[in-house]
This record gives structure tokens, C-alpha cells and sequence, in this order.
């Protein structure tokens, strides 16, 4: 007997009973890409807490000690290692949730389940890094107090799992839009890498946005990421507050892109087998 599967909902039409009868298979393809990333390597599950020191440490040498971009008063590991976590976040899901299509044929076209539960186990492993991440940084921070270093946690502190949220949809959103597009645009993989390095630099990872005149700060504020990491830093800090409207232009966004992404990955996925 032969069985058929064919698209016959709408596009615009979502079976999220069908998404969470598929819950184990997000959290085996969380576990599997989990796994499988340091598989073979020396240290293995380390890493998982050695990256964002790493990354935070050239920061620290090239922007606190060879060019001296102030932090506004934060120490210079902990500044870098706040922000590069919400990044890691971001880029992590955005990264491969726009290969999730193009990057998979080999398994789409063997077995059926519902295309989104991919990018979901994206973000269930990527929550699992932040988290790993954020154990290295508490460990920073708690240095930095016994050094008696003025910073403090803010009762704001609090909204970091929103935080969290925002940085997450805003990858997912993004990564959908991509993956969509790169069903009929492959050369957009190519510009990926570049689109990426610019978002970084446009992001207060390793600068402070309050060097940063009012006028253009406004217009940061349109990035997604810019509420969640000055945001955060404030609420483990006390230091550079910023204003409740900055997040409104960052969360529109995100929304938008996040609406489109569905809609657009939903109808690229019921035929993208035919046309890659």
C-alpha cells in the first residue's frame, strides 16, 4: 500500500495539534544537535562554557586595552560577556533556522512530520547554551562582587526571561524569512555571513550605547537586540539605564517579522522538495 502526503491545509493555515503531537521530535533534534556539536573534540561539553569567555576575552583586549572604548563604568568582562550571551541567543537560532530547509533534504525527503518542529528544537538547544552561558557569567559577576565592585542586581532583573523571549522570536523570525527565501534564492546564503558581522557591530555588544548620540540612538532602538542586552546589563548592574519606549520599536519589529516568517516558511515548506 502506498500512502500519499500532500499540503492540502492553506498556507495560511497552522496544525499547532499537529506541532505538539511532534514535542518529542523537537526535543530529539535538540538533544541530537546538542550532541553532536563538540562530538570528538578534546574538552567536549566544556566548550559549552569556554566559547563565551573566549569571545568576551578578545573583546576585552582589543576594545578595553588596545583601543579603550569605555563601558560606562561596568567592568570590561562582565560588560562583553552580558551581551555577547543575548548574541550567541540570537545568531544561534537565527543561524540555523534559515538553513532548516535547504539544510535538511536529505531527511525531509525520507520522512514526514511538520516542518516547523525543526526550527523549534532550534530554539530548545539554543535556550540550553544561554543557560550554560549565563552560569559562566554569574560565576564572572560573582568575582566582581567579592572585589567589591559597585554593580548590583536591579528588581528588573526579574524581566530577563522577556528578555530572553524577545531575543528568541526576533531568531526565529528572521531565521523563518531566510530559510523561505532561500528555497528559490540560494545566493542569499552566500550574503548571510556579512548581514550577520554588520548586525553586530550595530548591536552595543562591545561598545556602550550611550557613546552614541541621542539622535542616532533612536534609531538603534529598531534593532531587536538593542532592549534585551542594554536592558539586561542595567538589571544586573544599576549602570546606563534605559528608557520603557526604547524596547517599542524592537518589539513592532520583531512581531512583523515574526508574523511574515510563519506565513512565508508555512508556504515555502509544502512544495520546497520540488523546487531545491
Amino acid at each position: 500500500m502506498i500512502i500519499t502526503i500532500e499540503a492540502k491545509a492553506p498556507w495560511w493555515k497552522f496544525d499547532l495539534a499537529e506541532i505538539w503531537a511532534y514535542r518529542h521530535l523537537v526535543m530529539l533534534f535538540a538533544t541530537r544537535s546538542l550532541a553532536t556539536m563538540y562530538k570528538q573534540s578534546v574538552l567536549g561539553p566544556v566548550w559549552f562554557l569556554v566559547q563565551p569567555f573566549l569571545s568576551a576575552f578578545v573583546f576585552y583586549v582589543v576594545f578595553g586595552l588596545l583601543i579603550r572604548l569605555s563601558t560606562g563604568g561596568m567592568p570590561h568582562m562582565l560588560f562583553y560577556m552580558s551581551g555577547m550571551i543575548f548574541w550567541h541567543l540570537f545568531v544561534n537560532v537565527f543561524q540555523q533556522t534559515s538553513v532548516s530547509l535547504a539544510g535538511n533534504m536529505h531527511l525531509y525527503g525520507k520522512v514526514y512530520f511538520p516542518r516547523l518542529v525543526m526550527p523549534l528544537s532550534y530554539i530548545v538547544s539554543g535556550a540550553v547554551l544561554f543557560g550554560l552561558n549565563l552560569v559562566a557569567l554569574l560565576c564572572f559577576y560573582g568575582y566582581y562582587r567579592l572585589q567589591g565592585v559597585a554593580i548590583a542586581f536591579q528588581p528588573q532583573v526579574f524581566l530577563a526571561p522577556l528578555l530572553v523571549l524577545q531575543t528568541v522570536l526576533a531568531g526565529l523570525g528572521f531565521g523563518l524569512c531566510v530559510a523561505a527565501a532561500t528555497v528559490r534564492f540560494r545566493d542569499l546564503k552566500y550574503a548571510l555571513p556579512t548581514i550577520i558581522q554588520f548586525w553586530m557591530f550595530m548591536t552595543p555588544i562591545f561598545y556602550s550605547s550611550m557613546r552614541v548620540s541621542p539622535a542616532m540612538r533612536r534609531y538603534m532602538w529598531i534593532n531587536p537586540l538593542y532592549g534585551p542586552v542594554e536592558f539586561f546589563r542595567f538589571s544586573i548592574s544599576g549602570i546606563n539605564p534605559i528608557p520603557p519606549e526604547a524596547f517599542l520599536p524592537g518589539m513592532l519589529l520583531t512581531a512583523v517579522v515574526l508574523t511574515t516568517g510563519l506565513f512565508w516558511f508555512n508556504h515555502a515548506q509544502r512544495n520546497f522538495i520540488d523546487v531545491v
